[in-house]
C-alpha cells in the first residue's frame, strides 16, 4: 500500500508542458513537496528532539529502534532495524544495512546501500547514490544550481524502487529498476537500467542507453531528440515534446546581475535627464528660483525639506482614512510626488550651477539649452554621488531633502505674491517673467 503522503502529494499530471521552461520551475510543478519537505528537515533541526545530538560530529544509529528515529550531525551512519520513521540532518549520511519505514533524508551528500526502505524522500547539495531497496516511492531533489555541488543522483544496478520514482538534479544515472513510474527533471539523463511504467524525462539531454527497457510510454521532454540506442527497448509510444529548458548557472549570476543592474541604471538615467529637460522647457521660471534659493539658503532648505517629508505623508494618510477627506489625501500623495520629482530636477540644477560657477564664475545666466545641459550635469553628479557606498546615499539624500525645501519655499513666495523677499543670486520674481519664459532674455551657455 503507498504511503498516503506520496499519493497526496506526488500526483504526476498527464497535461503537456509549457513550450519554454526553467528547470526548477518543471521541477517545482511536478515535485511540489521538495520545497516542504527541506523546510520541515530544517524546522527540525532546531527542534528539541535534535538538541541532545546537535553538538556532536559523528552519529551512529545501531540495534533494533522501535520509535521514530530524529538524527542530525556532520557524518551520519544508520545501521539499525528501525520499525518507525527515521528522519536524518547532516553533512553526510549513510544508511547502510538498514530496514526502515519511511526515511527523511538531508544533507550534502546521501548514500543508501544494502538497505531496505518503505520510502525514501532525500534532499541534497551535492549527490545521493541508491543502491538499496525501496519497497514503494521515493523522491529525491538534488540542487541542480547550487555552487560547489555536482548535483548528482545515481541510482545503482543494486537499486531496486518498487513504486513510482521522483527525481530533480543536476545529472541523473538510472541503472537499476523502478517498477512504477518515473519523472524526472535535470540537465542531463542517463537511463540504462527499468522502468516498469511510464518514464517522463525532462532535460537538455536525454540517453536511452542499450539495455534500458521501459515498459511504458517514454515522454521526453527536450530542446533536442532523445538518444535511443540499439538495444534499448520501450514498450509503449515515444511521445517527444521540444521544449527550451532554461537551467540557470550560478556562475554567470553577477555576470547577469551587472547587467541587468548596467540596464536598470541606463534606464533610470535616461528617464531622469528627459524629466531635467522636459522640467526647463515648461517651468524654467520656478525651476531657476528654487535652484537659487537652495544655493542661498541651503541649511533653510535642508530643515523646510525634511518638515515637509515627514509632514505632508502623515497629513495625508489622515486625511484618506476618512471618507469625506480622501479624494483630498490622494491629491495631496499625487502632489507630493509630484513635488519631489521636480524637488529632484531643482537640487540637480543647483549642482549644475555651482559645477558652472567653478568653471565660468562671471559668466551670465545661461539661456535655455545651457539650462537644460547643466541640468543634465546635475543629474548625472547626483547619480555619480548615490554609487559611493553609505556615504554617497546620505549625501544624496540630503540633496533631495534641500531640494524639496526649496520647491516648498517657492511655492509659498509664489503664492504671497511678486513682492515677497526671494533670496536669489540675482533677485527677481518669477512671477515678473511667467512660468514658460527664460530668467534672461540673453546670455550665453
Amino acid at each position: 500500500m503507498r504511503c498516503r503522503f506520496m499519493q497526496l502529494s506526488l500526483l504526476r499530471t498527464q497535461a503537456v508542458g509549457p513550450p519554454k521552461a526553467t528547470l526548477l520551475a518543471l521541477g517545482a510543478a511536478r515535485h511540489p513537496t521538495v520545497v516542504l519537505l527541506l523546510a520541515l528537515l530544517a524546522f527540525l533541526a532546531d527542534s528539541p528532539s535534535f538538541a541532545e545530538q546537535s553538538t556532536r560530529r559523528d552519529v551512529t544509529v545501531s540495534g533494533d529502534q522501535s520509535k521514530q528515529q530524529f538524527v542530525t550531525g556532520d557524518r551520519i551512519h544508520i545501521h539499525a532495524n528501525i520499525s518507525d520513521e527515521v528522519f536524518a540532518l547532516g553533512h553526510e549520511i549513510v544508511v547502510e544495512g538498514t530496514n526502515a519505514e519511511t526515511a527523511y533524508l538531508a544533507g550534502d551528500t546521501v548514500l543508501v546501500k544494502d538497505s531496505t526502505l518503505a520510502n525514501l524522500i532525500a534532499g541534497a547539495h551535492d549527490q545521493v547514490e541508491i543502491s538499496g531497496a525501496v519497497r514503494d516511492d521515493a523522491l529525491v531533489a538534488i540542487c541542480p544550481i547550487c555552487p560547489g555541488g555536482s548535483g548528482r543522483l545515481f541510482v545503482g544496478p543494486q537499486g531496486h524502487i518498487g513504486g513510482d520514482a521522483h527525481f530533480l538534479a543536476n545529472t541523473l544515472e538510472i541503472q537499476g529498476t523502478v517498477e512504477g513510474d518515473l519523472a524526472a527533471t535535470a540537465r542531463r539523463i542517463v537511463l540504462s537500467g527499468t522502468i516498469g511504467g511510464t518514464a517522463d524525462l525532462t532535460a537538455r539531454e536525454i540517453i536511452i542507453a542499450s539495455g534500458a527497457r521501459i515498459g511504458g510510454e517514454l515522454v521526453a521532454r527536450s530542446p533536442s531528440k532523445p538518444q535511443i540506442e540499439s538495444g534499448a527497448i520501450i514498450s509503449g509510444p515515444l511521445r517527444e515534446i521540444e521544449t527550451e529548458v532554461d537551467i540557470p548557472d550560478l556562475k554567470e549570476l553577477p555576470k547577469v546581475i551587472g547587467w541587468v543592474g548596467a540596464a536598470a541604471a541606463g534606464i533610470l538615467l535616461l528617464g531622469a535627464f528627459l524629466l531635467g529637460a522636459l522640467a526647463q522647457l515648461t517651468v524654467p521660471g520656478p525651476l531657476n528660483q528654487a535652484a537659487q534659493i537652495m544655493k542661498a539658503e541651503l541649511w533653510t532648505c535642508l530643515w523646510r525639506g525634511l518638515a515637509s517629508a515627514l509632514i505632508l505623508p502623515i497629513i495625508g494618510a489622515v486625511l484618506a482614512m476618512s471618507l469625506v477627506g480622501f479624494p483630498a489625501g490622494v491629491v495631496l500623495m499625487a502632489m507630493l510626488v509630484v513635488l519631489s520629482a521636480f524637488a529632484f530636477v531643482a537640487s540637480a540644477y543647483a549642482i549644475g550651477l555651482w559645477l558652472r560657477s567653478l568653471i565660468t564664475a562671471a559668466a551670465p545666466e545661461p539661456r535655455t539649452s545651457g539650462r537644460i545641459g547643466w541640468t543634465l550635469a546635475g543629474i548625472l553628479n547626483l547619480f555619480i554621488l548615490w554609487m559611493v557606498p553609505f556615504v554617497g546615499w546620505i549625501v544624496a539624500a540630503l540633496t533631495l531633502l534641500g531640494g524639496l525645501g526649496a520647491v516648498a519655499m517657492t511655492l509659498w513666495r509664489l503664492i504671497r505674491g511678486p513682492d515677497a523677499p526671494v533670496a536669489l543670486d540675482n533677485p527677481r520674481s518669477v512671477l515678473a517673467h511667467g512660468f514658460g519664459s527664460e530668467p534672461s532674455p540673453a546670455g550665453k551657455d
